[in-house]
C-alpha cells in the first residue's frame, strides 16, 4: 500500500462514517500513482470509477492541454463521482498537477457503501448537491459575463447609446423591426455641424462632452420604439420602425434639430457655453428597399442639408435637382 490508511486525510465522503467500516472499504481498493501531466479522466468518455485523491493535486480543464485550469482537486476530495453514478460521459479532463496518488472506486462499490452506511449516503448527497450548486454558479457567472461582453460590444463607450454593431449582434431583432411592417421604416442621419473645428479649438475632451450631451438630448426625444445609434465620429443614426407617416418623421427630425440648437451646451468639461447645431437627413423606405440603400439615401439627404447651409432637416424627396 502506497499510503497507510491512518495517513489518509479526512475525506468528506467519510465524515462521521464508522472508521472500521471505512478501513474495510478502502482495504479492497487499489491505489494508483500519477505522474505530473498524466491524464486521469478524458472528457466525453464514460466513467466506471470515481477517484479519491489521497496525495498530490489534480487539475480540471476543458481542453486536452491543461494550460488553463478550471480548478484543482486537493487531497481528501474526489472526482468523477457524478458521471460514474449517473452513467454520463465526463464533462471535463482531469490531469495530475504534481506526483499524485489516487484511489479508484468502482460504481458498484459506491452503491454498496451507500447501502451499508446511511451517513455515507448523506455525505454523498451533500457532495453531489455542492457540485451541482457550483456548476450552476459557474453557468450563471458565465452567462452574466457573456451578457456584459455582448452589451459592451454593441454600446458606444463614450455616449452610452448603441453602436452599429447592434445591427449584426441583434440581427434577428433588427430584421423583425425592419421587415415587420413592410416599407414602414425610416432613417435619420444626424451630423454635428463643424465638429472638427470645435474639437480643434476646444480640445477633444470638450468634443467628447458635446457628443455625450447631443446623444443624451436626442435619446430623450425619440420614441421608445426608435433605435439611436452612434454611427461613427460625430454622426448618429436613428432607425424609426413602423413609420407610415413620412411627415411625422420629418417633424421628429425638426424637433431634434431645434432641441439641440436652441441654446448652447453647458456642463462639466466645458469652460464656457458651446453653441452646437446639427444637420439631419431623412429617408423613408421605398417598397422592399434594402437597409443599405435606405441608409445611403438618408446619407445623401444629410449631405444636401449640409450643402444648403447646415442646421436644418432635409428629406431625400426634398433634395434639389442637380443642375
Amino acid at each position: 500500500m502506497l499510503i497507510h490508511l491512518q495517513d489518509i486525510p479526512l475525506i468528506p465522503l467519510f465524515e462521521e462514517v464508522d472508521e472500521e467500516m471505512v478501513i474495510t472499504w478502502l482495504t479492497h481498493c487499489d491505489q494508483r500513482v500519477l505522474e505530473p501531466g498524466e491524464r486521469l479522466i478524458e472528457r466525453d468518455q464514460p466513467l466506471m470509477h470515481a477517484f479519491l485523491l489521497l496525495r498530490g493535486e489534480l487539475m480540471v480543464h476543458l481542453d486536452p492541454s491543461p494550460s488553463y485550469s478550471l480548478g484543482t482537486v486537493q487531497p481528501g476530495e474526489c472526482v468523477g463521482e457524478v458521471s460514474t453514478l449517473c452513467g454520463l460521459p465526463a464533462s471535463a479532463y482531469v490531469s495530475a498537477a504534481v506526483d499524485s496518488v489516487i484511489c479508484p472506486v468502482p460504481r458498484n462499490e459506491l452503491i454498496t457503501w451507500a447501502r451499508q452506511s446511511h451517513q455515507f449516503s448523506l455525505n454523498l448527497i451533500n457532495l453531489l448537491g455542492r457540485r451541482l450548486s457550483t456548476s450552476n454558479r459557474k453557468l450563471s457567472d458565465e452567462q452574466q459575463t457573456g451578457e456584459e461582453l455582448r452589451t459592451r460590444s454593441i454600446t458606444d463607450p463614450l455616449t452610452g447609446v448603441l453602436n452599429r454593431g447592434w445591427i449584426t449582434s441583434d440581427g434577428a431583432d433588427f430584421q423583425r423591426l425592419f421587415e415587420g411592417n413592410g416599407s414602414a421604416a425610416s432613417v435619420l442621419m444626424v451630423d454635428i455641424d463643424h465638429f472638427k473645428a470645435l474639437n480643434d479649438s476646444l480640445g477633444h475632451a470638450a468634443g467628447d462632452v458635446v457628443l455625450r450631451a447631443v446623444a443624451s438630448r436626442m435619446a430623450s426625444l425619440v420614441r421608445s420604439t426608435d433605435v439611436l445609434l452612434r454611427w461613427g465620429g460625430e454622426e448618429f443614426l436613428i432607425f424609426c420602425p413602423d413609420t407610415r407617416d413620412v411627415e411625422a418623421v420629418k417633424r421628429l427630425a425638426q424637433r431634434l434639430c431645434d432641441a439641440i440648437g436652441v441654446e448652447p451646451f453647458r456642463g462639466e468639461g466645458l469652460e464656457s457655453p458651446v453653441p452646437v447645431t446639427v444637420s439631419i437627413g431623412v429617408a423613408h423606405r421605398l417598397g422592399d428597399e434594402s437597409w443599405e440603400a435606405l441608409v445611403d439615401r438618408a446619407d445623401q439627404a444629410l449631405y444636401a442639408a449640409k450643402a444648403a447651409g447646415r442646421h436644418r432637416v432635409m428629406g431625400y424627396d426634398q433634395i434639389p435637382p442637380q443642375a
